[in-house]
C-alpha cells in the first residue's frame, strides 16, 4: 500500500508541479533558477517547485490558478507533512501512519478543477490547408482514459505544424495551449510493437553529472535516458537548458479545436 500510495502521490505531485512550472515560465519566470536544483522526481523536489512557482507568478496564472489552493491553508499543512512523512519512508525512518486517499483527494480534485473544459494530449497528421501558405489542419487526440489509443479526438486548425512528441494543455473555447515540453513527452517508445501507442513519458532525474537525462513512462516500464550523444540528443539539449536556467515558454494562440463527431 505504501509503495502505490507513495507512487500516486508522486504522480499528481508531477502533473501540479509541470503546469505550475510551465505556466510560471510562460508569465515572467523565465530566466530564473526554479529548475536548477530540481534533481529528481521525488515527492519533496516537487512539492517544492509547485510552492516556488506559486509564490513566484501564481496571481497571473490561468491553467494553474485552480492548484493555487494547494499552497494555501489548511491543505498546504497537509500536504508539507504528506511529503515529509514519504521522505521519512524512504529513507528507513520511522514515519507516522499517512492518510493517502485524503491527501490523494485533494491534490486530484484541484487537478481536476484546473484541467476542467480543457483538453491535454498532443496532435497528430497536421497538413498545410490547401490553397493556404501558414495555416494547418489535422487532429488533437486528448489522452482522456486508461491508455492509448484515445479515441477523444478534436479536428485542428492552426497557424503551426506540432510535432506529435510535444505535449500540451488546451483551453478549447479560448484556443490558448500551454505546451509541456520538455517535461511531459511522447514518442521515446517507438521501439515498441507497432500495434501499441507511443506512451507519455515524465522529466525524471540528471544524472552522470548532468551527462544523462532519465524519463520515466507513465505505464511501468523500463526509463528512457537521453544524452548528448547517445538517444534523443535534441530533447536532452532543450531539458539540459531548463535545467541551467528557466526556459521562456510562449502560450500557443489562435487554436482552433473542434470535436470530431463519432457519427
Amino acid at each position: 500500500m505504501d509503495r502505490w500510495g507513495r507512487e500516486a502521490l508522486e504522480g499528481l505531485l508531477s502533473v501540479a508541479a509541470y503546469l505550475g512550472y510551465a505556466e510560471h515560465c510562460a508569465v515572467g519566470g523565465a530566466g530564473g533558477s526554479v529548475f536548477k536544483g530540481f534533481r529528481q522526481r521525488s515527492a519533496g523536489p516537487l512539492w517544492a517547485m509547485f510552492k516556488r512557482c506559486a509564490t513566484a507568478t501564481g496571481a497571473k496564472w490561468e491553467f494553474g490558478k485552480e492548484l493555487l489552493s494547494l499552497s494555501a491553508t489548511p491543505v498546504l499543512e497537509e500536504i508539507d507533512t504528506a511529503v515529509s512523512q514519504v521522505a521519512f519512508a524512504k529513507h528507513g525512518k520511522r514515519a507516522e501512519h499517512l492518510d493517502y486517499p485524503r491527501v490523494l483527494e485533494k491534490i486530484g480534485n484541484a487537478l481536476a478543477k484546473a484541467v476542467h473544459g480543457r483538453v491535454l494530449g498532443y496532435f497528430e497528421d497536421a497538413k498545410r490547408k490547401p490553397f493556404s501558405m501558414n495555416t494547418f489542419q489535422g487532429i488533437f487526440r486528448n489522452a482522456r482514459g486508461a491508455s492509448p489509443p484515445f479515441i477523444d479526438v478534436y479536428e485542428y486548425e492552426g497557424r503551426e505544424d506540432f510535432p506529435s512528441e510535444f505535449v500540451f494543455l488546451f483551453d478549447v473555447e479560448t484556443g490558448i495551449g500551454l505546451p509541456l515540453f520538455p517535461l511531459v513527452v511522447r514518442g521515446l517508445d517507438r521501439a515498441r510493437s507497432h500495434h501499441e501507442e507511443p506512451d507519455f513519458f515524465l522529466y525524471d532525474i540528471v544524472r552522470a553529472g548532468e551527462k544523462e537525462i532519465a524519463f520515466k513512462a507513465v505505464q511501468e516500464r523500463d526509463e528512457v535516458v537521453s544524452s548528448a550523444d547517445g538517444r534523443f540528443p535534441e530533447l536532452f539539449e532543450t531539458a539540459a537548458a531548463v535545467v541551467k536556467e528557466d526556459a521562456q515558454t510562449t502560450l500557443i494562440k489562435d487554436v482552433k479545436l473542434r470535436p470530431r463527431s463519432l457519427d
